[in-house]
């Protein structure tokens, strides 16, 4: 181990939190389509999409804050008695949209499941502001290690 025979110098800890309300809410969501044929799908999904987007521009969601995965096609299947079924063709598109209506969010995620958007995947509470919050903390940490 290799010590420092003559330190110089001084160091010096300060530590300090600030704390928010959430003035936004992250919804993240899916829809997903199952058809017979890949263009029924592509059509499928993209009709509850065309939902979905109406749905949050109703709400008050800029397009800005809304961020969609392009559509995506897998082939879907299903076991039946030890055999391979085939479902269809499953499409899909994910989609994350960010609102500063906090008190809307139940009829938010209530309007999006009914027009499709059956696969909720997360709902997150945050605040607009963590950078200045965050330089908030810093300057208190430093403060802090001043005393």
């Amino acid at each position: 181990m290799q010590m420092i025979e003559r330190p110089w110098g001084v160091s010096a800890y300060g530590a300090a939190s600030v704390k928010a309300l959430p003035d936004l809410v992250r919804v993240r969501f899916q829809i997903v389509r199952t058809e017979q044929t890949p263009s029924a799908a592509f059509e499928a999904a993209s009709a509850a999409i065309r939902s979905v987007r109406g749905v949050l521009r109703d709400k008050g969601v800029p397009d800005a804050a809304v961020d969609g995965s392009r559509l995506d096609l897998t082939t879907a299947w299903t076991h039946r008695d030890g055999v391979r079924v085939f479902l269809g063709y499953r499409c899909q598109a994910g989609f994350a949209a960010e609102s500063s209506h906090l008190d809307d969010v139940e009829s938010l995620l209530i309007d999006l499941v009914a027009v499709g958007a059956r696969d909720i995947e997360g709902v997150d509470f945050d605040v607009a502001a963590k950078r200045d919050l965050r330089a908030d903390a810093r300057r208190k940490a430093v403060a802090a290690a001043r005393q």
